[in-house]
């Protein structure tokens, strides 16, 4: 007799997720083992037996339960390419109500993309623009980050700047989407290029200059203190700091506060181990030659001064960081 499907056996197990941190970008966590590796191990195998117990009873009462739950699981966890086949069996439903159809079309279209075909993910993105108008432009936007962000570790920057332009197309009267998705695509514009000038005063007075890196691995954090999703992310800069650091890399955070008196003791009081510097400068803003406009913008440089990649964060970030930087065991 197959086990039914029951939601109430994974309610302590969602419950962890939901409580971890780094949740909210679907990405890998960035240090194993520990909490988030043990959690991210238990729920792909979950996973893989909830779709299993659906592929072997697909007219069961609770089956429809059971592909939701791993939709939106795999949405939050960042298993969207583990559940590409519920999707699209889900997706042939003409009957699909809109929000339905909106959760698995974004895990198809993720999925697609972490997959590698990114022409199909991009396809899956243009159906899922379709009723884009009558959702949050902001929501949208978020999801279109997420998905540029796959083309280009896939190494598809057309692909990447394809998705932007689609957004506009998607939100034609609208200026803020315009204005975002113009300055992201100017950053994308940036990468396997030389970065830009950079010439800075950090908060202890001393000269920054992009020379004093090379031959190592710069991460250029433009932040502020008053902005949640950069603090969200320091955990995980710190950890990826500490990890990388003995073998060439380096962290600069352009702080995007009015007083300096805010950064440093927001410095201290955080410990954070990297130099800082304003992003006001008697030459000018930093933020301008790096395409700035929202923040956290963050840029990964290689040891040859050149941008390599754009707004990465998490374990995306990570598995960036370790290739320039592979560790000898």
């Amino acid at each position: 007799m197959p086990v039914r499907f029951n939601c109430r056996h994974t309610a302590l197990l969602f419950s962890l997720i939901v409580i971890w941190g780094g949740v909210s970008h679907a990405e890998e966590p960035t240090k194993a083992p520990g909490f988030r590796q043990l959690v991210q191990t238990r729920q792909r195998a979950l996973m893989q037996e909830v779709i299993a117990y659906v592929q072997q009873n697909p007219g069961a009462a609770d089956a429809e339960a059971a592909r939701h739950w791993i939709l939106e699981t795999a949405l939050t966890s960042g298993l969207e390419d583990l559940a590409l086949s519920t999707a699209a069996a889900r997706l042939s439903n003409p009957v699909l109500d809109a929000d339905a159809a909106n959760l698995t079309r974004r895990v198809q279209c993720l999925g697609l993309a972490k997959s590698g075909q990114i022409p199909e993910a991009l396809g899956s993105f243009d159906e899922l623009l379709r009723g884009a108008r009558f959702q949050a432009a902001t929501r949208t936007l978020d999801f279109a980050h997420q998905l540029s962000v796959q083309a280009r570790l896939n190494g598809d920057l057309e692909a990447s700047r394809a998705v932007y332009e689609r957004l506009v197309a998607a939100f034609p009267i609208n200026p803020v989407i315009a204005e975002i998705a113009e300055t992201r695509v100017a950053k994308i514009g940036l990468i396997g290029k030389p970065s830009p000038p950079f010439s800075a005063t950090d908060i202890k007075g001393e000269a920054v200059e992009l020379s004093q890196f090379s031959d190592k691995v710069l991460i250029l954090d433009f932040w502020a203190t008053n902005c949640p999703p950069c603090l969200e992310e320091l955990p995980q800069l710190k950890a990826l700091h500490e990890e990388f650091h003995p073998h060439g890399l380096e962290i600069v955070g352009v702080s995007l506060d009015e007083r300096v008196s805010d950064v440093e003791e927001f410095k201290t009081r955080r410990q954070l181990p990297w130099r800082m510097v304003m992003n006001e400068q008697p030459a000018g803003r930093l933020q301008t030659d790096f395409r700035v406009v929202t923040i956290p913008s963050l840029f990964v440089i290689d040891q040859k001064g050149n941008v390599v990649n754009v707004d990465l964060y998490g374990g995306n970030l990570r598995a960036a960081v370790a290739k320039l930087l592979p560790i000898k065991e």
